[in-house]
């Protein structure tokens, strides 16, 4: 499996296929580019789940951020700014190539993540919690396997029995 931060963007040495979509199109899998190309992702559907304003470039270079935000059109994460919500040093890059970088709330919000399924498609142990709630990185499948993170809104997408590591917060 080749890390998905060392490809070029879209073009001859691009291929699309890498480009997971997550169910309901709520986050594409982070895909890394050269700080200085355009954005290359895509990611359906546009429109109430997606404001293309919340897309940006980490620019460390390595990833792309898809910030996704809730059928309400509230962001759940920002980046940036940075500061005492974030720590560039929490950034880690999964050894087999496959991170998703969900940048988190503030220490006295609830977590808002959930990662069912469990099983083939996720291994507890590869779950990190941030200090302070800062940054969740779950880490996990190959790229050729369905995505396996949810997110809210909540209800049908959301179910809070699955919020198992709040004490991790002191929450």
């Amino acid at each position: 499996m080749t890390p998905f931060w060392t490809y070029p963007p879209r073009g001859m040495l691009f291929d699309d296929t890498l480009l997971d979509i997550a169910p309901h199109g709520c986050l594409t899998v982070l895909r890394g580019v050269s700080i200085l190309m355009t954005p290359f992702w895509t990611y359906p559907p546009r429109g109430m789940l997606f404001n293309d304003t919340l897309l940006d470039i980490a620019p460390h270079g390595c990833l792309t951020v898809l910030r996704g935000v809730s059928i309400l059109m509230t962001p759940f994460w920002t980046y940036p700014p940075r500061g005492m919500l974030f720590n560039d040093t929490l950034l880690d890059i999964a050894p087999l190539g496959c991170l998703t970088v969900l940048r988190g709330t503030s220490v006295s919000m609830t977590p808002y993540w959930t990662y069912p399924p469990r099983g083939m498609l996720f291994d507890d142990t590869l779950l990190d919690i941030a200090p302070h709630g800062c940054l969740t990185v779950l880490r996990g499948v190959s790229i050729l396997m369905t995505p396996f993170w949810t997110y809210p809104p909540r209800g049908m997408l959301f179910d809070d029995t699955l919020l198992d590591i709040m004490h991790l917060l002191g929450v």
